[in-house]
């Protein structure tokens, strides 16, 4: 799955350091999963982890069972 064609928000860098905190605590979950743990809407991780994945810095796993998506850093 790919964040680049979610949105052209850019992140706040608030949301930027919760997720990226998030994602050290706990290396792979969903974005869901993120949202949660970060207290920041879906939107906003989805923001996110489109520039991170924009900057190469973004692992994307795609899986059978739920979460389908799991993404840590690289």
């Amino acid at each position: 799955m790919s964040f680049v064609s979610f949105t052209r928000l850019k992140p706040r860098p608030e949301h930027l350091e919760r997720v990226l905190k998030t994602l050290t605590e706990s290396p792979e979950q969903s974005p869901t999963q993120i949202a949660a743990t970060a207290r920041i809407s879906l939107t906003a991780v989805r923001c996110v982890l489109q520039q991170l994945e924009h900057e190469g810095r973004l692992k994307i796993k795609k899986q059978n069972v739920s979460p389908r998506t799991v993404v840590s850093l690289a």
